[in-house]
């Protein structure tokens, strides 16, 4: 064997050696894994909440548990679990509690105020100017009052830190 024919050997059996598309599905997987992993060590979502990329503008709620009609708007951030609803308190449970029409005049928490048609875009610190929103109504809600954003914590906070917390 001559010893171009030794090195074109073992060119053809090194690891690197591949088709471009071969390389290019790779790196891209690689890319992708990276940014999946640092996403699920960055975001720490409250209890029965998951960090999601893409996830929904029209997320479930007690108050209107399937929503019918939402934008394609991909929503970056935590929300409730498949199975989970999010309840006026914004926390995400899975047996919404059923109480009569007077009670939902509620308190609502520090911050936050009651509304009978309330966004399903509230500002956040992590979107505090939601560009493109649904016209959908999210009934008997608490949200965060003007000039306060929702965190990560889902406390309405009037300055977010750089975390969104």
């Amino acid at each position: 064997m001559n010893t171009r024919s030794a090195h074109m050997k073992r060119a053809e059996s090194h690891p690197l050696n591949g088709s471009a598309e071969q390389i290019s599905v790779t790196f891209v997987r690689t890319v992708e894994l990276a940014v999946e992993q640092y996403h699920s060590e960055e975001e720490t979502c409250p209890l029965n909440e998951e960090y999601r990329t893409c996830g929904t503008a029209c997320e479930p709620t007690c108050e209107n548990p399937n929503p019918r009609i939402c934008t394609k708007q991909c929503v970056r951030g935590c929300q409730c679990k498949s199975g989970f609803y999010r309840n006026a308190n914004n926390v995400c449970v899975s047996d919404c509690d059923k109480t009569d029409d007077d009670s939902r005049y509620k308190t609502c928490p520090p911050n936050e105020e009651f509304r009978e048609c309330g966004t399903a875009c509230e500002p956040t610190c992590r979107n505090p100017n939601p560009k493109i929103c649904t016209l959908q109504c999210i009934l008997d809600v608490c949200q965060c009052k003007s000039g306060f954003y929702r965190n990560d914590n889902g406390d309405c906070v009037s300055e977010c830190s750089k975390e969104g917390k």
